[in-house]
């Protein structure tokens, strides 16, 4: 650049944010130049970083930042738009400063972003207003409309962008950029936040003993449930038993003694009328018997005084004696190797006195 012989100071407009210049001076007269200074470098400064929000500025999907109601850019050329730039930081990213060369170059939109690299969520032009403050995230669609308007020209000479909702819980770093008309910018610092955490419902909240309790507690009900079914229905089976044995030992009591009584009876009436056929015998001559003492025993006393102990014989066996005289000999028939008489048993002989 040129400047007056009598210049103490210039200004080098134009130059980009935190980057390092060499600068030389040399002296020109009308027979040409002399020879340059030593080198000298300088670093221009980074981009101021605004404010950080407020904790009452951020939210789960939407972030209100500070904006810099910029108006004229350092080469002294006004400021026709802006553009909010957004970077979604992955875990432990250090995403620099804005005037990086990384970010020289932004065309991204919010439909393509990618994490840990940026994208262009709004544009729109300088209309003079007092705005303070932009709200990341309110899902607007931003374009340079207002120049559409004062130029009447199509609106697709300007690209529309999505200022789409955040992702809760996540890093970001989101800065702002003013353009000249001839596309020369400037760039704020980065403002970083993280957006909150969303709240589940509470019936999505249940805590992990709960749950496992509730589960083991459903197991125990299960298992005494099952248990009081096996208990009952053993119960019920040998409730069941128990009266089919009773019922059976009744029916065979019942059987005793009825047979008992109708043997009891058919003696008696034997006794008490003796028949006048012949094939019956005398109940006088018959001899005296004493009860049975068991099911299995008899005892039997001959009327002369003689007694015929008979064990171990068995019921329901015909004893046929044949008569020889009146008086108390009698022969049984050999019809058998066992004679009853009256309902007992006793082993047979050769002969009876």
């Amino acid at each position: 650049m040129n400047v007056p012989a009598s210049a103490l100071l210039a200004i080098i407009n134009g130059l980009k944010q935190s980057t390092t210049y060499t600068v030389k001076i040399l002296a020109a007269t009308v027979k040409g130049n002399g020879p340059p200074s030593d080198p000298k470098t300088a670093t221009t400064e980074d981009p101021p970083t605004p404010p950080p929000p407020s904790d009452d500025d951020i939210g789960t999907t939407e972030v209100s930042i500070n904006f810099v109601n910029k108006q004229t850019l350092s080469n002294g050329k006004p400021v026709r738009f802006y553009q909010i730039i957004v970077i979604p930081l992955q875990d432990g990213q250090n995403p620099g400063k804005s005037s990086d060369g990384k970010y020289v170059k932004v065309t991204r939109a919010y439909e393509d972003k990618v994490e840990g690299k940026p994208y262009i969520t709004a544009e729109f032009a300088n209309d003079k207003s007092q705005r303070t403050k932009f709200r990341v995230g309110d899902g607007k669609y931003y374009s340079r409309s207002y120049e559409v308007r004062r130029k009447r020209r199509e609106t697709s000479l300007f690209n529309k962008y999505l200022n789409g909702k955040l992702d809760d819980n996540t890093n970001y770093a989101v800065f702002q950029r003013s353009f000249d008309k001839n596309g020369d910018y400037e760039n704020e610092g980065f403002s970083k936040f993280s957006t909150m955490k969303v709240a589940k419902p509470i019936e999505d909240e249940v805590p992990t003993v709960t749950v496992v309790l509730s589960v083991v507690v459903g197991l125990l009900l299960l298992i005494i449930v099952v248990g009081a079914i096996i208990v009952w229905r053993r119960f019920h089976h040998n409730e069941t038993k128990t009266s089919s044995r009773n019922s059976r030992h009744c029916s065979t009591q019942e059987i005793v003694e009825m047979s008992a009584s109708v043997n009891l009876a058919t003696r008696q009436s034997a006794y008490s009328n003796p028949s006048t056929d012949p094939s019956y015998y005398d109940n006088t001559n018959l001899p005296h018997y004493t009860e049975p003492t068991t099911e299995r025993q008899a005892t039997y006393e001959a009327v002369d005084g003689q007694v015929a102990n008979y064990d171990d014989v068995e019921p329901k066996q015909e004893d046929i004696y044949q008569e020889i005289d009146q008086g108390i000999h009698y022969q049984p028939l050999n019809v058998s190797r066992e004679v009853h008489y009256e309902g007992f048993v006793k082993p047979t002989t050769d002969s009876a006195s």
